[in-house]
């Protein structure tokens, strides 16, 4: 019992205790179920890559996630999935991310322009800036997705995906919680906000269909899979999910990002000074190195994708390990980040572990974004809105501690979310 207060209290650390502990392969129960979490790179790379089709996403955490997407990528299995992953992959190839690149600076341009107003005639302003962060993810999920301006609408539709993210967490996290078609107040209010959610994509969907399709974007490709037998359910689950997807995960991770720069203020400095002879194309940023160590190494120390589970459809043996059928499996990138044979001083912030040839050498020591089949689809678009929002704003703006000198910590939610909040002082570099 004390051990699963700890657990919900204190996830994160809870974890790197257990694996400090008890190794590389831990079994653990949680209610129902004998939990197997993995923690070296050599298990991973067996569950995501060597055996992968053992391995289904047939778990209660993704049931969760399927209350909101309902069957897109992020949430089937199988060969469901594998036809799905075949049609839309083309949307997420270099040329169309290269097309994409102006759209995000004039994302974050409209976002540094609303920093310039409220910076005028001051010297410094306070921001939260997690909230600006997840309203630029939806601008630039809006533009470069969808070929929709959505910068009236994100303020308010940030809030609403939010809402949904934390019933999400809530079902998770409350095993014995009433059903969802129970009247609850918490219940009808997961219902109402997921209606308008579900009416914004109708929306987009037919005034899309009322004036043609042939714009070469990720609902263009959708909407041009008639032929191929895709329903109009899953086009909405497949557009919920890209939105899902790309919102909260790559703005907490850019939140950490600048938390990250505002600690290491000479690391920023570094980042502007390759700006200088950096060309603000998508190749170049692409070949930017200080640039790209960084936002690696952010990743590494708060990945975007914290914790995956998979079960298994038939037993296997994972190193030493018997593993039964059905088999509730747990991997988490946080600890893996920190396994110490792949990472010397694990807590502490060192992009040069990313200069040149990888110094954790093991490709799965590193899986911010998971690994294998299932890599998830998205990892080049938030890369490359990471590169884009910091080419953005550094030049423009110095990044402070507010003046209570209080920065956030983390908690642990669908993604790494800052707690209380990330509050941040900016001021105009002139």
């Amino acid at each position: 019992m004390q051990d699963a207060r700890r657990l919900q209290a204190d996830t994160l650390g809870f974890l790197l205790d257990a694996v400090a502990d008890y190794g590389d392969l831990l079994c653990y129960p949680i209610g129902f179920w004998k939990v197997y979490v993995l923690s070296h790179p050599d298990y991973v790379q067996h569950v995501l890559l060597d055996n992968w089709r053992n391995f289904s996403r047939q778990t209660f955490q993704f049931q969760q996630f399927a209350r909101v997407t309902g069957q897109g990528l992020l949430t089937t299995s199988g060969e469901y999935w594998q036809r799905h992953r075949r049609l839309v992959q083309p949307a997420f190839h270099r040329r169309h991310l290269s097309g994409m690149t102006a759209g995000m600076f004039r994302a974050v341009e409209r976002m540094s322009d609303r920093w310039q107003e409220k910076l005028r005639g001051k010297a410094a302003v306070e921001l939260d800036l997690d909230r600006e962060l997840l309203r630029l993810a939806l601008e630039i999920i809006g533009e470069s997705l969808f070929s929709l301006d959505l910068t009236r609408e994100a303020a308010e539709l940030s809030q609403e995906l939010l809402e949904l993210m934390h019933y999400v967490i809530y079902r998770s996290q409350n095993l014995l919680a009433l059903p969802d078609w129970v009247p609850t107040a918490r219940n009808r209010r997961f219902r109402t906000r997921l209606k308008r959610l579900d009416q914004l994509v109708a929306q987009m969907i037919s005034n899309r269909r009322r004036v043609g399709h042939p714009r070469d974007d990720f609902l263009g490709l959708l909407l041009g899979l008639d032929g191929e037998g895709v329903s109009d359910r899953e086009i909405r689950d497949e557009v919920v999910t890209a939105i899902i997807a790309g919102y909260e995960t790559v703005a907490s991770g850019m939140g950490w990002v600048f938390k990250l720069l505002i600690d290491h203020p000479a690391a920023a400095d570094q980042i502007r000074q390759e700006f200088v002879r950096t060309e603000m194309t998508f190749e170049g940023l692409a070949h930017a190195p200080y640039l790209n160590q960084v936002i690696q190494e952010a990743f590494r120390l708060y990945p975007p994708s914290w914790l995956m589970t998979r079960r298994a459809i038939q037993a296997d043996q994972i190193g030493p390990y018997e593993l039964p059928a059905n088999a509730l499996v747990v991997i988490s990138p946080y600890a893996v980040h920190r396994h110490r044979d792949f990472w010397p001083d694990p807590e502490q912030f060192d992009p040069q572990r990313f200069a040149g040839e990888p110094l954790h050498q093991h490709k799965f020591a590193h899986i911010p974004f998971g690994g294998g089949p299932h890599l998830c689809i998205g990892k080049p678009l938030a890369m490359l809105e990471a590169s884009v929002t910091l080419a953005g704003l550094l030049p423009h703006f110095d990044f402070l501690p507010p003046d209570s000198g209080v920065m956030p910590i983390v908690n642990p939610q669908v993604t790494l979310r800052p707690f209380p909040e990330l509050r941040v002082k900016i001021e105009n570099r002139g």
